[in-house]
């Protein structure tokens, strides 16, 4: 056992000088970690934030394409009002509408048919009109284009004819002719509504 005479005061700052020491030791070590650390991961961050504007500077692009289309939708939805309003006003059945019936139809016809010309008419008064009624108006659709042969342009008539959207289809005419040297059928088919 041993008796120490030094001061409380000078015992006390011993302690303190010591315990300073050890954990300026601890903190130099830790300390160039703690930075190494640090700059790894702000490396990583600069690379990220890199690698962020250029996905970004890539996908530019994409959102003024996505503002393009929301604007034409936009459009077209007020077009399809306006149209909805003449239609309602003028009781005729919409283009989209007439181009879904036709395009079903060449479906029926085993991509065999080709429809190359679609012309909406005017109107037509229907038959056996009086003076008095002066018979309803009704709207006409014509189209032209060419068929593998016969089968394919009786299969599209008939696919017009499946759909009930118009009151008469009439083939008018088929003819023989040739495309690109293949012989095919021309045919004129003629809708009203």
């Amino acid at each position: 056992m041993y008796i120490n005479l030094l001061s409380q005061e000078y015992q006390r700052r011993q302690i303190v000088r010591a315990r300073t020491r050890q954990w300026v030791v601890v903190w130099l070590i830790l300390l160039p970690v703690f930075s190494a650390g640090g700059l790894m991961e702000w490396s990583r961050y600069q690379a990220s934030v890199t690698e962020l504007a250029t996905a970004e500077a890539r996908y530019a692009p994409l959102v003024e394409l996505q503002d393009h289309n929301d604007a034409l939708r936009s459009q077209l939805n007020m077009l399809r009002q306006r149209e909805q309003l003449v239609l309602e006003a003028s009781g005729r059945r919409s283009l989209l509408d007439v181009l879904g019936y036709v395009s079903r139809a060449a479906a029926d016809a085993d991509d065999r048919l080709c429809v190359q010309q679609l012309l909406v008419g005017g109107t037509k008064q229907r038959l056996g009109a009086t003076n008095d009624s002066a018979g309803e108006p009704l709207g006409v659709v014509t189209m032209q284009g060419v068929g593998m042969d016969n089968t394919a342009v009786s299969h599209f008539v008939n696919g017009l004819r499946s759909t009930q959207a118009f009151r008469q289809v009439q083939l008018k005419s088929t003819t023989p002719t040739e495309v690109a040297e293949l012989s095919v059928r021309g045919y004129v088919v003629e809708c009203t509504y």
